[in-house]
């Protein structure tokens, strides 16, 4: 668990045993002295425990303590005549089902049950105690069963986390090195296409500067060799553009579509079903882009802020347009009094920017979350395109 989880926890733990303290005097106790020394020692422990010496309980030492606690709980339950000191017990049960294995905090309970019923036994000796005594147990094993649950999941909500920081930091550097790789494509690209041309031109003047004064009918045919070939090296260059531009990407979309959702389900543990149209898909780099980005925005916040375990991913083409749809399982939330975090306005801008439309919807209390993108077709895209350049 954070420590800034364990911080509020233990405070809201001390206020509540602070507000027993008065409880405690509402039934006539007779040994009211013994009783608010114990209690007020057990307090004492637990700040100085947790606010001083900030002693780890899954340590050596912090088990330890737990003992000492349990056997002034125990003090405590013996001299007190009401059920109040039964919450000292319960607070130091759900600490080591929290902090501690099974192995530990499994056996602690039932000591911390033991020492329940001795003071029971003490303060009401008759058989007759035995009716409210039993059931009492089944207060101690839920007690404990909440607790240990409630450390599973804030532990599996900080691995969630953990797990997609890693998904966050894998798909950026699949990003660099692939831009990286498409920069090294590129040069080659100039390289290949252009390098041969100027050279053999360069080298092609030089030898008519020579001829011209001597055999100018020589020169001016090397000249209008010359001419020729950098016409052939400029529809070169304009086919080499051509093909940058109707590359299908500057990554490798579905692979790196279908990574993104596999590694999210292998370090998660959630579940994602997906269907991808690819062979009906006619998308830009651009596009694609966007697409690639929305879903992992569309995870990230499904996961970290919907707590969403099950997700539905679609892409297809509908009519002339690419359709983007991203279901999840997650809590929901109210659309009307939400405010759109930093990355859902930067992908709300970019579909903006490729006319595109963009649609969330959501039910608070479990309602899941539903993220609808739709682009116009490559031809369209590229005519507003030239429009705009234009």
């Amino acid at each position: 668990m954070s420590q800034s989880f364990e911080k509020k926890l233990d405070l809201i733990i001390i206020i509540g045993l602070i507000i027993t303290l008065p409880l405690l005097s509402l039934d006539q106790q007779e040994h009211f002295l013994q009783i608010y020394l114990f209690t007020i020692l057990f307090i004492i422990t637990y700040i100085i425990r947790n606010f001083i010496f900030h002693v780890d309980l899954h340590s050596l030492k912090g088990g330890i303590i737990l003992f000492i606690q349990l056997f002034i709980a125990l003090a405590i339950n013996i001299y007190d005549n009401s059920f109040i000191s039964e919450i000292y017990l319960l607070v130091l049960v759900g600490e080591a089902a929290m902090h501690r294995t099974k192995q530990f905090s499994i056996p602690f309970t039932f000591l911390a049950y033991t020492f329940f019923v001795i003071g029971r036994f003490i303060n009401y000796p008759s058989f007759e105690s035995l009716h409210f005594i039993i059931p009492k147990s089944l207060e101690f094993v839920s007690f404990f069963a909440l607790s240990y649950l409630a450390k599973i999941i804030v532990n599996q909500k900080q691995q969630l986390a953990k797990a997609y920081e890693s998904i966050k930091k894998a798909a950026l550097s699949l990003e660099e090195n692939t831009l990286f790789a498409e920069r090294t494509r590129i040069s080659r690209e100039i390289h290949d296409t252009i390098g041969h041309t100027l050279t053999t031109t360069i080298m092609g003047v030089k030898a008519s500067n020579k001829l011209i004064d001597h055999d100018k009918k020589k020169a001016k045919q090397l000249l209008n060799d010359i001419q020729i070939q950098l016409q052939n090296g400029l529809n070169d260059v304009r086919k080499s553009v051509k093909l940058l531009n109707n590359q299908q990407s500057f990554i490798e979309f579905l692979p790196s579509i279908t990574s993104l959702l596999e590694d999210t389900i292998d370090q998660t543990g959630i579940t994602i079903d997906y269907h991808i149209d690819a062979p009906n898909l006619h998308i830009s780099p651009k596009q694609e882009l966007v697409i690639y980005r929305a879903l992992q925005e569309g995870l990230t916040n499904g996961i970290r802020h919907g707590l969403s375990t099950h997700f539905e991913f679609l892409l297809y083409k509908e009519d002339s347009n690419t359709i983007f749809k991203l279901i999840d399982n997650g809590k929901g939330f109210d659309i009307k009094q939400a405010t759109l975090g930093f990355g859902l306005i930067s992908m709300q801008e970019r579909v903006r920017e490729l006319k595109g439309e963009w649609l969330i919807t959501s039910l608070p209390n479990n309602g899941g979350t539903e993220l609808m993108i739709s682009l116009p077709s490559i031809y369209q895209s590229q005519k507003y395109e030239n429009k705009k350049l234009g």
